[in-house]
C-alpha cells in the first residue's frame, strides 16, 4: 500500500506535511472495509499511530482533513519528516493498518 505526501513551509513559520492515498491498491483496501479511504480514513489512522508513538513528543500538531487528504502542522519540520516516515513503514504492513482499524471501534470513516 502507497500514501502520497507533501512537506510544505508556511508562511506563518510553521510547515505542512499533506497525505493522500497513493495507488489503487490502498484505494481497493479501503473499499474492501467498506470506509472511506480518503482524507478522513488517514486522519484516523495517523491519530491512531501517532498515540501508540513518541515520534511527534510534545509537539503541538494541528490535524485536520478533506474528503480526500490529510494534513498536519508544526513547527518542527523533523517531527514531520518522523511522522512521514513512521507512517510510509506503518502502510508497508497491511496487517498492522488492519488492526488500527479494528480496534478503533468503528471511530475511522
Amino acid at each position: 500500500m502507497e500514501i502520497e505526501f507533501s512537506l510544505y513551509d508556511n508562511s506563518d513559520g510553521r510547515h505542512c506535511l499533506t497525505l493522500m492515498v497513493g495507488n489503487e491498491e490502498t484505494e481497493t483496501f479501503f473499499e474492501d472495509l467498506e470506509l472511506q479511504g480518503g482524507g478522513y480514513s488517514l486522519e484516523g489512522i495517523v491519530s491512531a499511530l501517532l498515540k501508540d508513538s513518541t515520534i511527534a513528543g510534545d509537539a503541538n500538531l494541528e490535524i485536520g482533513a478533506e474528503a480526500d487528504n490529510m494534513w498536519i502542522y508544526c513547527q518542527e519540520k523533523n517531527t514531520l519528516r518522523g511522522i512521514q516516515k513512521t507512517v510510509t513503514e506503518s502502510f508497508l504492513d497491511r496487517n498492522k493498518i488492519e488492526k488500527i482499524i479494528r480496534d478503533s471501534d468503528g471511530d475511522i470513516e
